[in-house]
Order: structure tokens, then C-alpha cells, then sequence
């Protein structure tokens, strides 16, 4: 059943037509099911499940566009005046939707050189109905050259197509940081367009009869997102909270600044060091028609999407950070209600978004992006509702795709449109092979021409979406909805495990790898986490005729990764392991905190404020923190190595070969030292292990472990908790002064091979167990899935021999990691995954691990261009020059892809991947 353009989703009742049409998305069938092959991820029903572990049921109508070239997200949304249209702010483009046909009739391409790309939130009509105003920036995920901010204005004629587009206003960078206009409102007379600033703390007043700009700094608070117009006023939410005090407990954040020139001290939580304020400021009009401000309002955290009530008495504000939604009266400046606006009784883990009224105001729509739901909340009297109950209650969920990130509802009440910021995932794809869309860039040796890739997809192939969703009418129908949102979120089983983990742990319980209850004793004492990069379960695996592996996918076969496939045969193949993220900036918040937060998702694909692979942004990560803050937190010892730092020294200049030579003399380059932004992590750091720098050997990064670990066992003990970065499987593509990629991941797989060997060896392998995973799988080719990833779980209770095909994720990781720490989940997110019990038996197998040596040199280099021993070698050879192989780099991931395949597999023609085809 192929996935339409215009789909009519079935929420409840036909569950299992749903099923079948969203199957489609991964590519795979119920035959494949049924054939007990690895195959696909579903559950027990055969519906498809996201890499998150969760199930996307969306209600409704999904109507889809976009370049499939590029990684798509739907922003924003706005209906039109008189209702006939829909305007949609995506990241790369504008689309406009006839909002009774729900027929795409007119997309429009930001020119991303001039013009930007889409930010946050805030498309906005002209009162009119002739235009549309968005905010669009230049995005530099290194903050090495800030961009311009621009508030554009464009045209939408009558019959449905888009025109001219003006430059309204430009806001030039400040201090170093991209302005980032976003938010954008206008005033009840139409008159003023206002935009938040969000890199400064500002909002410009845009006067639109002469243009002219009006700024209004805000001295009290950081980066401005959202702005609502009321009377004389003007409230403004500030994502960063109040600016510290003296003595108030501070980390730095807003940037992921790799020099960390750029970062602002902001107001933490001292125990996790994550961003602990959320304001809103409020201000007022004078008589010369200039603003100031009067007040500044404690909120939720990470308050973005604002929105006043039809009469102006109300201000309803999203707290993505809190799960809440605040609200404001107006005549007093005062919150007067805090709503609860994700599932009752369960934790932390909505992040509430973006708002939206209902036309007579008594009900609030709020988007709970990591629910894939939107909350239908009855407003109480005390915040402007229209029934007798004092105080605001959820009634329910409707189903929508992947993150809701912005709501209108039409002015007859019957349909909620809503932009699906992660749409169905990355499966865009084509039958034609002449789609310029899917042409190589590089010419065929055999013909001289670009071949074509049609059929195929990554994980930053994505069209955008929008659904369209009609409100239920009685009672029963939003309890259907919100029965399959319950579903979706996995409800039961997360109501299952906070059960389990409230019960009391039993005094005979017998110890376990992995307790029956939190509390209860485990036979291990000891978890090393090690996180790598970047590869896809066929990658490595599609050679392994014991589990559901492509040949023809794979890179970095037997040969080059002799230690990858000795522990698949020895522990355990899983070949149906998938990572949450399609990149590193997304892979390491998900590996370290089990949640991706609004602040992460809203900056997908543009990384306006820095690229968070190595976490150095107190804003990055929920109010529930990282996970070495919550082994920290009950009484557990952490040690890490590589993650959340960077390597220094004395000359930085040093390459791979220099710094290679340097480790096969046994020594260190001078002045070698670490340095980051997380207190927790630089008071538990190896001090000289570097982390996120491709120059630096993975096999000098196992030295430096095996000599802790040495000294562990001189001591008698080891860290509870320790986690390793092991980076070098994202090799540096074919940039000269680099090792070629096969080099790269060989010196991986052989210092894998060393540690676990080590420990398999230490007086602590009886009570230890190793979890490896990648961050994320955006590097290569899967023919199950994108995010289907290489994955290892290894202990003394682990030693299987044998193919696990049990549908696992990087959360369900966690969430086995946590339960043999005795330390809880952190978030409804790990709450609701599942111990990985597959892996473990009672029966414990000590003999060691044996590591197979590198079978291709390490220092095998990168031609330079004239050492090149063909033309496209040479063009290789090249574009690697551009390519800065330090630190990862979103710009260049395709290059790096093809890059890869080249030098593995020379003029073999880049791979065609079966898929859902849009």
C-alpha cells in the first residue's frame, strides 16, 4: 500500500490499515515479519515503531513537499485572513497549502545564499492577505562566520502562488552571533511587525509603512523567541532566563562554541549544570511610541510559542523545558495558572511547543513534539475558559507525525492544521533516474555521464509535512485519539515500569545482570559505555550471513573490522538495533540524556548556534541532565574519557601522522590537556584523553584507558559508570594528510578489540558489562532503515554466540544501563524503554576476550592531489581539502558518504536502496 500524497490516517478503530500504510516509511512489509527474518521494526501488532521506540500513528490528513535532495522540516504555519490558505515556513522553503483541497498549490526555495534558510517559528500574514513575513538567517554550524538575520515579505496572489520577495528589514550579526530574527507578530493595528531577536536580547519593532527598525533591548534576560502584541504591550519569551546575579550558580550557554569565545553565562542547575531559567519579559509602549520593560515573569523552562487570548486578557506561554504552559492575566502582569500539559502521572518528556486557540477561546491546542501528539486543554475560569471549573485540565491527545512544532485552527473550529517538524523520518526518495534530485555529482568512469541514485535514501533525504486534522466532535472521538496516542507513547509499558520502580525492592531478592526491580542487587557493579560514530548495521554487518545484513552495502567488511565481527559471533549479533538521531549533533544529547530537547530540534539542519556533537551548551540538554548526573546523583562514581571535551596543546598544528609517529614513540604531544564546559564531566575526566579530534588515533585513546584501567586494578577499584568516546569510525574521508577511511575504522576496530580485552582480562570483568553504540547512522547505506546501527552489548553474562534479532534502541540502552546501576530512568522517554533482558543470562562465562589484530595498516594516507592516480581520485582529493576533518562537520555529510564509498570501492556505482518512494 503505497503512502499518497493526501493520506486519510485512521487514528482508532482501523488500527490496522494505519499500520499497513505507515509501513511503507522504513520500507518493509509484513512478509518480512512473518518470515522471522531480523527485519524491520514493529511491534507486536506489526506497526511500525520509530527509532525512538515509540509508534507513529498519525490522524488525519499528511500532505508532503520539498527538494528531495535536502533534509526538509516543517516550521511553522499560519492560516491565511479570509481562511483559504495555508503559508508554510519550512527550513529550505516556503509552501502554500489551499486549506480546503489540502492541495499543495505553490512552493517557493529560500536562495540560501542570500537569503538564509528558515529559523524557528513565526510566519505571519499580511492583514490583507497579499503576503506573507518569515524570518530567515544564514546558518554556520561552526560560528566561524556569522550571518545575517532578514525579515522577508512575499507576495501571494489571489490565485494561490507566490510572487516577489522584498527584504523587510536585515539584522547584521552582533559580537560575533548571527541575530536570528524569529517570533515574529504584528500589532492589533497592523501597523508594526515586532521580531524577537533571538541571538541578542532585543526585539526590533519593524514599522512597515517606511520600514524603519525600532529596537528594544531587553537588559534582563536571554534570547528573545516569541513575542505577543496586547494593548500597549508586548510579551516577549526569553529561552535563556534571567541574566545571573553575583553568587548565582552558572555554566555557559547559547552556544556551542568550539573556542567557547561566544558562550554567555547563564543562570544553572548546579547539580546537572543545565540551563535553570525560563522568563518572560514584559514590555510597555511609551508616549514617543518606543518601548521598555517593566517586569520580568518566572516561567517554565525553555518557553518559546506565546499567544494572547481573543479579548487580549489572557497570554498563554509554551514551556518546552517544564511540560508546562504558563498563563498570564494581562491587567495584572501576574501568572495566575501553571498547567500540566503532557500525560498525567508520568514524567518529564512532552515539550510543549507551539499553541494554538480554539475560535471561541475556551480550549488551548498545545503541540507536545516528543509525544507526536497535540493536547486538547479545557481552559479553567481563572484563565480566560468559558465552563464553571476554576482550573485548566487536558482532555485529551490527537495523533499527529513525528514533533508537532506549530498549530492553527481554522475559524470554524473544524480542523487543526499542524506542521510536523520531523514528518515520517528520512525516506524521501524516487523512481525516476532522471531526478537531478538523485544524480551523482561525479561522472561515471564507464560513460563519462552522472549516474543516477534514484531508489535510494539517507538519513538526510527528508520532505516536509504538514497534517491536517479534523477536531473531534463528541467526547468518544477525542478518547479514541487519545487511546491511540497512549499507544503511540508506549503508555503501558511506562505506566508498567514507574509501577515497578515505586514497588519496594525484595530482601531475598538473588542478584542478576539486570534486577527485576530498581534497588534490587545485580551481578554487575560495574558499566562502560562507549560511543562511536556514524555507521549503518550493513556498513559492517552486511557481510555476516547470520544476521539480515545487504553484501552489497557493505564498507568496512571482515578485513578492516576483524574485532566488530569477532564480538558479533562471540556476544551477540544485533541486527535490529537503531539509533533516534540522523546526525552527531542530534546522536550525542540522545546517547547521554535519552531525550532530544526543543532547544536541539528547533536548530536541526541549520545549527544556528553551534553543532552540540561535543556538548559544551548548557541549553542543550533537559532539566533531567545527563546520565553521569544521574549516576552522580545516587551515590554511584563516574569516570569519562573523550566525551563533552576537547583535546588542546601546545602546538595545534600538529597533524595525524605527526601525532600518529608521536604514539608509536611512546609518547605525548606536548602540553596535551582537555578542556569543555561541563563541571561534572571536567571533574571526572581523563585529563589528557582527547575527545572529538580526528588527528589523535583511536589506539592511542585505548592506551590511555588500558593504563587507567591498570591502575584501577592496582587500587581494587573501578569507576561504576565509565563512558569512552571512540571516534574514529567517522574517518576523514578522502582529505589529504588523513588515513584513508579503511585505515580510520581499522584503527578503530583494533583499539575496541584492546579495551575489551582488557577488561576481559581485569580483576572486574566478573562484575562488568560493555554497551557500544554508534551516535548515530547518518554516514552510509541500510537497506532496512537509516537508522539501523552496529551495536554490542558484552559481559561475562553475555557470551550468547549467537543472532539477537529483538527490536532494540539506543534508549532501551539506557534504560538497561540504569536498571543495573540501580539508578533510575531520567525521563518518561527511558521510562518507557525496555531492559535489553535478550542479552543476559544467570550464566556467567569468564573467558577473555581475545582482539584480533589490524589486518590493513593504520598510517595507510590519502593521496594529495598530485599523488592522485586518476582524474577522480584527483577531484577526491580536492574537495577533501575544503573539508575540515577535525571535528565533525554538517556541511560536508553526502561529500563524506561518497567520499567513502569511492575509497573503498572505487568505480563501483554508488548504492540504490529499495524504499517508500513519496
Amino acid at each position: 500500500m503505497k503512502f499518497s500524497r493526501r493520506h486519510r490516517g485512521i487514528a482508532w478503530l482501523a488500527a490496522f490499515v494505519l499500520f499497513t500504510s505507515v509501513l511503507p516509511f522504513f520500507g518493509v512489509s509484513f512478509a518480512q515479519n512473518a518470515q522471522n527474518t531480523a527485519g524491520p521494526p514493529t511491534d507486536d501488532s506489526g506497526a511500525i515503531l520509530l527509532p525512538t521506540g515509540q509508534v507513529l500513528y498519525p490522524a488525519g490528513e499528511l500532505i508532503t513537499w520539498g527538494d528531495k535532495s535536502l533534509e526538509n522540516h516543517a516550521l511553522d504555519l499560519a492560516l491565511s485572513p479570509d481562511g483559504r490558505f495555508v503559508a508554510v515556513l519550512g527550513r529550505f522553503d516556503m509552501a502554500l497549502i489551499d486549506a480546503h483541497t489540502k492541495e499543495i498549490l505553490a512552493t517557493r526555495k529560500f536562495d540560501t545564499a542570500n537569503e538564509g534558510v528558515g529559523v524557528y517559528a513565526g510566519v505571519v500574514w499580511d492583514p490583507t492577505g497579499s503576503a506573507v513575513y518569515v524570518p530567515v538567517s544564514g546558518a554556520d554550524s561552526k560560528l566561524k562566520s556569522p550571518k545575517d538575520g532578514k525579515v522577508l515579505k512575499i507576495t501571494v496572489y489571489a490565485d494561490g502562488t507566490f510572487g516577489e520577495a522584498t527584504v523587510l528589514a536585515t539584522f547584521p550579526p552582533e559580537d560575533g552571533r548571527p541575530a536570528l530574527p524569529n517570533g515574529l507578530t504584528l500589532s492589533s493595528d497592523g501597523s508594526t511587525l515586532f521580531v524577537a531577536l533571538n541571538g541578542t536580547s532585543a526585539v526590533a519593532a519593524v514599522h512597515l509603512a517606511d520600514g524603519s527598525v525600532t529596537r528594544i533591548d531587553i537588559p534582563t534576560s536571554y534570547y528573545p523567541y516569541g513575542v505577543a502584541a496586547v494593548g500597549d504591550k508586548l510579551y516577549v519569551t526569553m529561552w535563556g532566563g534571567r541574566k545571573p546575579q553575583a553568587k548565582d550558580p552558572t555554566g555557559l550557554g547559547g552556544w556551542n562554541d568550539y573556542n567557547l569565545k561566544l558562550q554567555q553565562k547563564v543562570l544553572v542547575d548546579p547539580t546537572t549544570d543545565t540551563a535553570a531559567s525560563g522568563t518572560v519579559e514584559v514590555l510597555r509602549r511609551n508616549a514617543d511610541g518606543t518601548y521598555a520593560p517593566v517586569k520580568t515573569l518566572d516561567v517554565g523552562l525553555l518557553p518559546g510559542a506565546v499567544l494572547a487570548s481573543p479579548d487580549g486578557k489572557y497570554v498563554y506561554v509554551a514551556n518546552a523545558g517544564s511540560d508546562t504552559v504558563s498563563v498570564i492575566r494581562t491587567d495584572t502582569d501576574e501568572v495566575v495558572e501553571t498547567i500540566w500539559a503532557s500525560v498525567d502521572g508520568l514524567p518529564y518528556g512532552a515539550s510543549p511547543n507551539a499553541l494554538a486557540l480554539s475560535p471561541d477561546g475556551s480550549r488551548l491546542y498545545v503541540a507536545d513534539g516528543m509525544l507526536n501528539a497535540v493536547a486538547v486543554i479545557e481552559l479553567g475560569k481563572r484563565s480566560g475558559g468559558t465552563g464553571t471549573e476554576e482550573d485548566s485540565r487536558v482532555l485529551g491527545f490527537l495523533p499527529t507525525a513525528q514533533y508537532p512544532s506549530g498549530l492553527a485552527v481554522t475559524s470554524d473550529g473544524e480542523t487543526l492544521w499542524v506542521a510536523d517538524l520531523e514528518g515520517v523520518g528520512p525516506y524521501a526518495t524516487t523512481d525516476d533516474p532522471t531526478d537531478k534530485a538523485f544524480q551523482s555529482p561525479y561522472p561515471s568512469p564507464a560513460t563519462g555521464e552522472k549516474f543516477p541514485t534514484a531508489g535510494s535514501y539517507n538519513a538526510h533525504r527528508q520532505l516536509a509535512m504538514v497534517s491536517a486534522i479534523p477536531l473531534p466532535k463528541t467526547e468518544e472521538e477525542l478518547a479514541r485519539y487519545t487511546d491511540t496516542v497512549w499507544l503511540s507513547i508506549q503508555y503501558n509499558r511506562a505506566v508498567a515500569s514507574k509501577e515497578s520502580l515505586e514497588a519496594p525492592a525484595r530482601p531475598d531478592a538473588k542478584p542478576r545482570p539486570i534486577p527485576e526491580r530498581l534497588g534490587e542487587p545485580s551481578t554487575i557493579k560495574h558499566v562502560v559505555y562507549i560511543i562511536k560514530e556514524n555507521r549503518t548495521y550493513d556498513q559492517v554487518f552486511g557481510d555476516m550471513p547470520e544476521g539480515n545484513g545487504d553484501k552489497n552495502l557493505v564498507v568496512f567488511d571482515e578485513p578492516v573490522t576483524p574485532n566488530h565481527h569477532a564480538l558479533a559471533r562471540e556476544f551477540a549479533l544485533l541486527d535490529n538495533f537503531y539509533l533516534p538521531a540522523k546526525s552527531s549533533a542530534e546522536g550525542h544529547p540522545w546517547a547521554t540524556t535519552a531525550y532530544l530537547s526543543d532547544y536541539v530540534e528547533k536548530n536541526v539542519r541549520a545549527w544556528f548556534r553551534g553543532y552540540p556533537h561535543t556538548l559544551l551548551d548548557a541549553l542543550v540538554p533537559p532539566k533531567t541532565g545527563y546520565i553521569w548526573d544521574n549516576v552522580l546523583k545516587h551515590g554511584k562514581t563516574f569516570r569519562v574519557y573523550g566525551e563533552g571535551t576537547l583535546p588542546r596543546m601546545d602546538d595545534n598544528s600538529l597533524g595525524w601522522k605527526a601525532l600518529f609517529d608521536l604514539y608509536l614513540a611512546g609518547k605525548r604531544p606536548q602540553g596535551l590537556h582537555v578542556v569543555g564546559t561541563i563541571p561534572n564531566i571536567l571533574k571526572h575526566t581523563h585529563p589528557e584523553f582527547p575527545g572529538e579530534d580526528y588527528r589523535f588515533s583511536d589506539v592511542l585513546r585505548a592506551e590511555m584507558f588500558i593504563e587507567d584501567l591498570r591502575k584501577f586494578e592496582a587500587d581494587g577499584e573501578m569507576p561504576n559508570f565509565i563512558l569512552i568516546a571512540l571516534p574514529n569510525d567517522h574517518t576523514g574521508g578522502t582529505k589529504p594528510g588523513f588515513p584513508t577511511p579503511q585505515s580510520m575504522v581499522a584503527d578503530n576496530d583494533i583499539a575496541l578489540g584492546r579495551i575489551v580485552e582488557a577488561l576481559s582480562r581485569s580483576r572486574f570483568w566478573p562484575e562488568t558489562a560493555v554497551f557500544v553504540v554508534e551516535d548515530d547512522a547518518q554516514d552510509g547505506w541500510d537497506h532496512v532503515s537509516p537508522f539501523r546501527s552496529p551495536a554490542f552489548v558484552l559481559s561475562p553474562y553475555s557470551r550468547l554466540g549467537k543472532t539477537v534479532s529483538t527490536f532494540y534502541t539506543q534508549i532501551d540502552a539506557i534504560r538497561t544501563m540504569e536498571q543495573i546501576l540501580g539508578i533510575p530512568p531520567m525521563n518518561l522517554m527511558d521510562l518507557a524503554a525496555k531492559p535489553m533482558d535478550k542479552l543476559f543470562t544467570d550464566s556467567l562465562d569468564l573467558r577473555p576476550y581475545l582482539h584480533r589484530p589490524n589486518r590493513i595498516p593504520l598510517d595507510r594516507m590519502n593521496p594529495t592531489p598530485d599523488e592522485a592516480p586518476n582524474p577522480r581520485a584527483k577531484e577526491y582529493a580536492l574537495l577533501g581539502e575544503r573539508m575540515n576533518a577535525v571535528i565533525d562537520n554538517p556541511e560536508y555529510d553526502d561529500l563524506l558518504n561518497r567520499m567513502i564509498w569511492f575509497s573503498v570501492k572505487g568505480d563501483a556505482p554508488y548504492p540504490e536502496r529499495s524504499g517508500y518512494r513519496y
